[in-house]
């Protein structure tokens, strides 16, 4: 196909109601809407359609996305964690540090 009709077959798609594209990035595969299940025979992926997600196997929509953002925020709290477990570490090694020069220097100039 030249680069002129792919621009107006990408374009036809686009203005269609009923013609969707694949929602793997890259694929290309255009499909006429039906069910919300769609299976892509060019990518071979499998998506829900009604949440553009990949395919979640019995469980319902609201149900699969309850689940993902528990999960999301799951991740989010651990990496917080994470993030002030590293804080604390390094608080308390500088402190540490600082204490040791303090004394150093006390020394140093005799005000022990």
């Amino acid at each position: 196909m030249t680069r002129y009709e792919n621009m107006s077959v990408t374009a036809a798609v686009d203005r269609a109601g009923d013609l969707l594209w694949c929602p793997t990035p890259g694929c290309g595969y255009a499909f006429v809407f039906g069910d919300s299940k769609f299976d892509c025979p060019m990518c071979t992926k499998i998506y829900c359609l009604a949440c553009r997600v990949e395919y979640h196997e019995d469980k319902t929509c609201k149900e699969f996305s309850a689940r993902r953002d528990g999960e999301l925020r799951l991740r989010r709290i651990s990496t917080i964690e994470n993030e002030l477990y590293i804080a604390d570490s390094t608080f308390r090694t500088l402190s540490k540090e600082f204490k040791k020069e303090k004394s150093f220097f006390k020394s140093i100039l005799g005000k022990n």
